[in-house]
């Protein structure tokens, strides 16, 4: 049974512990620290399965032989490395002389291991390790001093540095091999930078081969086929993370089929060469995006199948993680493009599709770029040539009819923006055309329209978002015409002259389409009205000629006469005086005969109070109807005789007052014209009215 560890803290069975101390490697209670290894290059124990002890005095033997070799080995290559000398003689000897003193102290340490490595073998022990460990350190130490300041500073430049390099690495490899297990399963401690790694396998010619596990001191793990060292075959490495490969390896790196799930819960099962994703694949990211297809050096290339986490789904081709060559792409939305791509945008030709319509043609850059169509679910469509995602240049626009399947709108010419613009020509369903300029979208500028229904026949002029607007020549489909200024489609302006289909005209000021402000009518006749409008009609100040009334000035409302007015009537008869609503009012009438009539009208007719002036002298003052004297008036004669009293369609009738010039009078009752009865007489001769 081996001995307990001496350490008063550790119960462990001392099967490793120091020469000199009998203290456990395990609590590392010892008098030497020889495991601190400046060169990092020299393991310090192995621990070999104790029932193997047939093979454990074989590794012995196997060192020893190995220690032979190189001692050779290591001759040769300083005498080689000394032949390189090319300069300096002295200089040189002088170095090798310091390199023999230190080549002979290797010697003796390689020696001191040899002799030590057999006596152990002979014990029986089960594990061994080297005398005087610090002591050789130590002179390492200085060897490596010495070596620097007489050879490598001096003398190096002038040898083949190959040679030296190649010394050296010889004597790494030795150090690091030569308390490696031979051969077998067993468990391995690394030293050095890889200290308190474990190792658990197969091994041959001290190298790992075959099945093993590795595990670091960090908590990562290998679990698989090694060949000569290196991890080659099938084989599982586990991060202490929990990040993991599980898969084929070659000379060290992952190739061949394998599954890795890196730390961000990202899965990959494919093809890998050179320790890198390359070949078919399928990559599961960790918010439910997938793809599946190739892969060269991590990155999606080829051909590959990606479904985004909100569902858009991409099938085609992939340059380094980017869409390029031919694609599809289909959103959640049910947005679809089918066509080329580059730099992850679409590039080249292509299809597009949504809840609207299509779009086929050339992109750059994800915009429609170049010859294009659109076609849309409603019937519209759109031909020509797009810039940046707008259509711009010479171009067509059609409005498809679904019911009939004909085009209801034809629209040739160019494009900006994806509007009309510049020059163009429409056909409407209808019939009705239009060719001029256009601004987005709108007629604008210069423009004919031909229409086949409505009120209009044809227009040509101006034109400002979409309407006539400016200047223009309008006809009309009931014959008349009009030239002038238009507002948004209606006739507007100073100076608008409209013609009419029988020849009469209108020249003067429109507003909303409608005549206002001062104006001109013309007959063909000859007849006229000049003066103002409201709304087509003749209201406000204005002349009149009538060929069959005569000549009127004055006021008008809603074409008719209406306040202070004078009309001279074709006869000769002048009326001066107040209108209402196209009837006389109040007034002045000049009659033919010379009589005069200064008074009220209603219905044309003498009505109401007024004075009557007859040419021969005689007037009547009092109140009318239906042009005849009727109530109560006065009625003087030229002799100035005068009846004061009732009248009755132009009679004296009733009550009434005669007074003669001479002074005398007398009141009656009087009926239909005739004295019927005398009430009171006065003075003086009677006449006989």
């Amino acid at each position: 049974m081996h001995p307990r560890c001496s350490a008063s803290n550790c119960n462990d069975y001392a099967e490793l512990y120091c020469l000199c101390s009998k203290t456990c490697f395990s609590c590392k209670k010892h008098e030497h620290k020889f495991l601190e290894n400046p060169h990092k290059l020299i393991p310090f124990f192995v621990i070999v399965d104790q029932s193997d002890k047939k093979n454990f005095l074989q590794i012995l033997t196997d060192m020893k032989i190995r220690l032979n070799k190189f001692k050779n080995s290591l001759e040769k290559e300083l005498l080689q490395a000394l032949s390189s000398i090319t300069s300096t003689l002295e200089l040189s000897l002088k170095a090798l002389t310091k390199l023999n003193y230190h080549y002979n102290t290797l010697i003796s340490k390689l020696n001191r291991i040899d002799k030590c490595s057999t006596t152990y073998a002979y014990c029986g022990l089960d594990a061994f390790i080297r005398s005087d460990h610090q002591a050789i350190l130590n002179e390492m130490k200085n060897y490596e001093i010495d070596y620097e300041k007489n050879f490598v500073k001096p003398v190096l430049p002038m040898i083949d540095i190959e040679i030296i390099e190649n010394l050296c690495n010889k004597i790494y490899e030795f150090y690091d091999r030569s308390n490696t297990p031979l051969c077998g399963t067993c468990e391995y401690i690394y030293p050095g930078l890889s200290e308190n790694d474990c190792y658990y396998g197969n091994w041959k010619n001290h190298k790992r081969n075959g099945y093993g596990k590795l595990i670091w001191k960090n908590g990562d793990t290998y679990e698989g086929e090694y060949k000569d060292d290196i991890r080659n075959g099938k084989g599982k490495f586990t991060e202490k993370s929990g990040a993991f490969y599980d898969g084929e390896y070659e000379n060290n790196l992952r190739c061949g089929w394998g599954i890795f799930v890196n730390n961000d819960g990202d899965r990959y099962e494919g093809q890998f060469q050179n320790d890198k994703k390359n070949g078919k694949g399928t990559l599961t990211f960790s918010n439910c995006s997938k793809y599946c297809g190739d892969f060269v050096d991590d990155a999606f290339h080829g051909e590959g199948t990606i479904i985004y986490e909100n569902g858009d789904k991409y099938e085609g081709f992939w340059n380094y993680n980017k869409k390029e060559g031919k694609g599809k792409l289909t959103l959640a939305t049910g947005e679809i493009y089918d066509g080329e791509w580059k730099d992850d945008m679409k590039n080249g030709y292509g299809i597009y599709q949504d809840e609207n319509g299509s779009f086929e043609g050339n992109f750059v850059d994800n915009a429609r770029h170049g010859i294009g169509s659109i076609v849309l679910n409603d019937g519209k469509r759109f031909d020509g040539v797009w810039v940046n995602g707008n259509m711009t240049g010479p171009g067509n626009f059609c409005i498809l009819n679904e019911v009939e399947k004909r085009y209801k709108l034809i629209y040739k010419g160019n494009f900006k923006n994806q509007l009309y613009s510049g020059k163009g020509e429409i056909h409407y369903e209808n019939g009705d055309k239009y060719k001029g300029t256009f601004k987005k979208g709108k007629k604008h500028g210069q423009g004919l329209i031909k229409c086949k229904e409505g009120e209009w026949l044809q227009y040509e002029g101006d034109w400002l978002n979409d309407l006539p607007n400016g200047c223009g020549n309008l006809k009309l489909r009931n014959g008349d015409s009009y030239q002038g200024s238009i507002k948004d489609g209606l006739f507007h302006g100073e100076n608008g002259n409209y013609t009419y289909k029988n020849g009469n005209t209108y020249k003067g000021s429109w507003i909303d389409g409608k005549k206002n402000g001062p104006g001109v009518y013309q007959y063909i006749n000859g007849n006229f009205y000049n003066g103002d409008w409201v709304n087509n009609c003749m209201e406000g100040s204005g002349i009149l000629k009538d060929s069959s009334l005569g000549i009127y000035e004055g006021s008008f409302k809603n074409n008719k006469f209406d306040g202070q007015g004078k009309i001279t009537y074709n006869n000769g008869e002048v009326f001066d005086g107040k209108w209402l609503n196209g009837l006389k009012s109040c007034g002045v009438y000049f009659y033919l005969n010379r009589d005069v009539y200064d008074g009220e009208f209603v219905n044309e007719k003498k009505n109401g109070a007024g004075t009557l002036t007859f040419a021969n002298g005689e007037i009547y003052h009092g109140q009318f109807k239906d042009d005849a004297f009727n109530g109560f008036g006065t009625y003087y004669w030229t002799n100035r005789d005068q009846y004061e009293g009732e009248w009755l369609n132009g009679l004296k009738h009733g009550a009434g007052r005669m007074s003669f010039d001479n002074g005398n009078s007398y009141e009656g009752i009087w009926n239909k014209g005739k004295i019927k009865k005398k009430i009171k007489n006065s003075a003086g001769n009677e006449s006989p009215k």
